[in-house]
């Protein structure tokens, strides 16, 4: 009885192939890698009894079914060969996989399949991939790697990173961290070079890295490869100078700014700044462009001031693209407040001083009657801040009673300019008569006539001799007596009465009676 029991366990001995039902094993699957130069590769390891092998089935996983059952798809088949490393090799892929991917391999022959791998599930147990991903990141000067896990070698084995990279041509080298070579704390997001930490691993300017991470099993019996990036450490260049262009007025409640920034600039993050008294700024918006004409409208409907009667001040400064640091202002630009105030014949304009172009500037003014288009009224240098506007210059334009202003900051070497707000104010229909003429000739004071404010549809003026004969009359619109009769005769000098008869601004008739004087040398 014991020689027949011998027997039968050198019968179970000689096969090992197979488990008590006769069924294959499943391949184990030694490393998922990318192969630099060559692809991605699946390695695997299989203890069947060779002559009761025909090949392997290489499967991909594909989704879970309603079963909550992971299910794999075949993406190939492997014939019974062993490469030269000593372990089963499949190509996936030429190029490294895009994301995170799980696989399975089963052993088939002599109508036996294995099936224990596809019921692996992933992220769990089923092997991957490891996906590396990084980035130079400028805020913090560091190369930021990051990475799946590997969830192979029956998920129970000691794991740990490691990370290689080399520059150029050289070859790969091993990182160092603080004297060990593996990540520490079996991490899978790292900063290099590590903070604090003895490395070889150094960042150096315009520099290209190649770097890629080794999944290893401590047990010796497996390592998983990561795809190669590529990554360059780039300086980022700041503006070397940002300019205020100018501010304009559309309305009471907008203040238009402009910006200049230089063409090498890499930035895009920026504070826009402002200031009531042109010393202390706070930032009142951010803003992320990429560009170097920049234009921001600061909309002041929410502060109880506006740009009719204040006086604000801006700069635009740029941040590194982490928003930690200004790295570059603008000079400061401000919105032009100007004020109109009327007194019987004359407007008075005055504004506040532009905070500042580059370079020297002038003011230009602009004025408008009526419903007519601002037109250019004067020209003044930049220390000027008022001007008078006698409004005897406009009897002859002046239609309706509304008369309006602004004014430009021009820069003298270029066409930088800002524009302040629009001042108006209601001119009321005027009528002044002089007291006395002198017709002599010299250019003053040689006529008669009535003194407007505005251009009258209806114009009538009669004189009068003290006895009452007729010696002048016009209905020319503002017609005037220039002190002689009808027959070009020199009236004598005394006192002569006037009749004048108009429709004002209003087009309601005025009529006016008064005495003049003339007067010879």
């Amino acid at each position: 009885m014991k020689k027949f029991i011998t027997s039968i366990l050198i019968l179970f001995s000689v096969i090992p192939s197979f488990d008590i039902f006769g069924q294959l094993r499943s391949p184990y699957i030694y490393q998922i890698s990318y192969v630099i130069g060559n692809g991605e590769h699946i390695f695997w390891d299989d203890n069947n009894n060779p002559d009761s092998l025909t090949g392997f089935i290489v499967y991909r996983f594909s989704k879970f079914n309603p079963q909550n059952l992971p299910v794999y798809d075949s993406i190939g088949s492997a014939k019974a060969q062993i490469s030269n490393n000593g372990y089963y090799d499949y190509k996936i892929n030429q190029q490294p996989d895009t994301s995170v991917k799980f696989y399975a391999v089963e052993a088939y022959g002599k109508g036996n399949k294995s099936t224990n791998n596809i019921d692996n599930r992933p992220w769990i147990d089923a092997p991957n991939n490891v996906l590396l991903k990084g980035k130079f990141d400028s805020c913090i000067n560091k190369i930021v790697l990051n990475w799946n896990r590997f969830y192979g070698w029956n998920n129970n084995s000691s794991k740990y990173y490691y990370c290689w990279f080399k520059t150029g041509n050289s070859p790969y080298i091993q990182i160092r961290f603080q004297g060990d070579k593996n990540v520490p704390n079996n991490d899978t997001t790292i900063a290099l070079p590590p903070d604090k930490m003895t490395s070889n691993f150094q960042i150096n300017p315009d520099s290209d890295y190649y770097l890629y991470v080794q999944a290893t099993n401590l047990n010796g019996d497996g390592i998983c490869n990561s795809n190669v990036i590529y990554i360059k450490k780039t300086n980022y260049h700041a503006p070397s100078y940002i300019i205020a262009d100018g501010t304009s007025v559309p309305d009471n409640n907008h203040i238009v700014l402009n910006f200049t920034v230089d063409s090498i600039s890499q930035m895009h993050k920026y504070y826009i700044k402002r200031s009531n008294n042109n010393y202390l700024f706070t930032n009142i918006d951010s803003i992320d462009t990429i560009g170097w004409h920049i234009k921001y409208i600061d909309n002041l409907s929410q502060t109880s001031k506006n740009a009719s009667n204040t006086q604000y001040f801006y700069k635009l400064a740029a941040l590194n693209n982490c928003k930690q640091q200004i790295v570059a202002e603008s000079n400061v630009e401000s919105n032009i407040v100007l004020r109109v105030y009327t007194d019987q014949n004359m407007n008075r304009i005055s504004w506040t001083s532009y905070k500042k172009f580059l370079g020297n500037y002038h003011w230009d003014i602009n004025r408008s009657v009526g419903t007519s288009a601002l037109k250019f009224f004067a020209r003044r240098p930049s220390t000027d801040t008022i001007i008078i506007d006698m409004l005897d210059t406009l009897s002859h334009l002046l239609i309706a009673e509304q008369v309006c202003y602004n004014i430009l900051a021009v820069e003298d070497s270029s066409s930088l300019k800002a524009i302040s707000n629009t001042g108006c104010v209601t001119v009321n229909s005027l009528i002044a008569m002089p007291k006395f003429f002198t017709p002599n000739g010299d250019g003053k004071n040689d006529v008669f006539m009535p003194e407007l404010t505005f251009k009258p549809p209806i114009y009538e003026l009669i004189i009068y001799d003290r006895w009452g004969t007729k010696v002048f009359e016009t209905t020319t619109p503002l017609g005037n007596w220039n002190g002689k009769y009808s027959n070009g005769k020199a009236a004598p000098q005394g006192v002569y009465m006037y009749y004048l008869k108009i429709s004002g601004a209003d087009n309601k008739i005025i009529e006016q009676k008064g005495t003049v004087v003339l007067l010879l040398p």
